[in-house]
C-alpha cells in the first residue's frame, strides 16, 4: 500500500504547510457516516450551513463584532471520543471575520494530521476537541494578531469506520490493540500467493478514491516470510500519512488497489514481489511478499 518506492522502510507524510490557525478554529470531515442534509446552527451572530462533505457557508455581520473567544458544537458525531496525546485528522475552514475572506479551506484537499496536544493545536482547539466524538463539527471564534478568525473544524477518525466484514480463511489474520492498531499474523505452513490478493476488512460508504487523488492512510505492513513489521503509521507519536495515488509514490500493488476504494474502508492487501519491490535491484524487500493493512481515511478529488 503506502510503501514508497524510494523509501521502503519509512513513511514520508505530506504535511500541509498552510498556516495552522488552529488557535482560531478548524474544519474537517470524517470517515464515518455524516449528516446528509444541510445542517445549520445560529448563536445569534453566526450561522453555519453545509454538510461534512463540503466547505461550510458562514453568515455573520462584517466586520464581526468580536468580544471574546467562543466555541460551539455544530453537530455531534457518533465516533469515539478524542483523546489527549493521540493523533487526529482535522479538516479546517477559516475566514477573516472582518472581511469574510477565506483564510484556509482544507475541503479542496484533505484533512491534516495532528497530535492532540496544546503545543501542536493550541489551547482553545485542544479544549474544544478533547472528549468530543469523531465525526463532530465545531465552530470557533478567536482573535490573534489583530485578526478575528471564524473557524469550522470537522473531526475525522484516524481509523476506518466502515462496516466490518468477515475475515477469509487461509489468509493473514488481523487483530487489534489500543486505539485500533492492527497486528498481522501470517498463517503457518502456507505458501505466499503469487498474485495480488485484496480483501475488505471494513467497507466504507463515502467517496471513492480516484486516480491522481490525495489520500490519507493508516498503514501497517509486514513481510510474509518473517512476519516482521517493516512499515507502520501506528504507535507513539505517529500519525496517518498522505500520498497521491497513481504518481509513482507507491508500489504498483498498492496503486492498483486503492483506486475505487470507498473512504472509510480497511483493506488487507497481499502483494507479491513483482508488484512490490521486485523490480528494485538490491532492495532488501525485492524478493519478499508484503502484507498490508490499510485504513482509507480521506480522499481529495482527482488532480489534473
Amino acid at each position: 500500500m503506502h510503501t514508497f518506492r524510494h523509501t521502503p522502510r519509512h513513511l514520508v507524510a505530506l504535511v500541509l504547510t498552510s498556516a495552522l490557525l488552529l488557535t482560531a478554529g478548524a474544519c474537517s470531515q470524517e470517515a464515518e457516516p455524516e449528516p446528509e442534509a444541510s445542517t445549520q446552527t445560529v448563536d445569534d451572530t453566526i450561522t453555519v450551513q453545509g454538510t461534512a462533505d463540503e466547505a461550510p457557508t458562514l453568515t455573520y455581520e462584517k466586520p464581526y463584532p468580536y468580544s471574546e473567544p467562543t466555541t460551539e458544537v455544530i453537530w455531534k458525531g457518533e465516533g469515539t471520543p478524542v483523546e489527549a496525546d493521540q493523533p487526529i485528522l482535522l479538516q479546517v475552514y477559516a475566514e477573516d471575520g472582518d472581511t469574510g475572506e477565506v483564510v484556509r479551506d482544507d475541503h479542496v484537499s484533505v484533512p491534516a494530521a495532528y497530535m492532540v496536544t496544546e503545543e501542536e493545536i493550541g489551547g482553545q482547539l485542544y479544549e474544544a476537541l478533547v472528549g468530543q466524538n469523531t465525526g463532530s463539527r465545531v465552530r470557533l471564534v478567536s482573535h490573534k494578531d489583530k485578526q478575528t478568525l471564524i473557524t469550522v473544524v470537522d473531526i475525522v477518525s484516524v481509523t476506518a469506520a466502515g462496516e466490518a466484514r468477515e475475515a477469509e480463511e487461509g489468509q493473514p489474520q488481523v487483530t487489534y490493540g489500543d486505539h485500533g492498531a492492527p497486528t498481522i499474523t501470517i498463517p503457518k505452513d502456507t505458501t505466499a500467493p503469487t498474485e495480488l490478493h485484496v480483501q475488505q476488512l471494513r467497507t466504507g460508504r463515502r467517496k471513492q478514491v480516484q486516480a491522481n487523488a490525495q489520500v490519507v492512510l493508516q498503514v501497517h505492513a509486514v513481510a510474509w516470510s518473517t512476519g516482521e513489521v517493516f512499515e507502520t503509521t501506528w504507535g507513539d507519536g505517529k500519525k496517518p500519512t498522505t500520498v497521491t495515488v497513481g504518481t509513482d509514490e507507491l508500489i504498483e500493488g498498492l496503486d492498483q488497489t486503492l483506486v475505487g476504494v470507498p473512504v472509510g474502508s480497511q483493506l488487507l492487501i497481499v502483494v507479491p514481489p513483482v508488484l512490490g519491490f521486485g523490480a528494485m535491484e538490491g532492495n532488501e524487500l525485492a524478493e519478499e511478499t508484503l502484507v498490508y493493512v490499510i485504513d482509507v481515511l480521506a480522499a481529495s478529488d482527482a488532480r489534473e
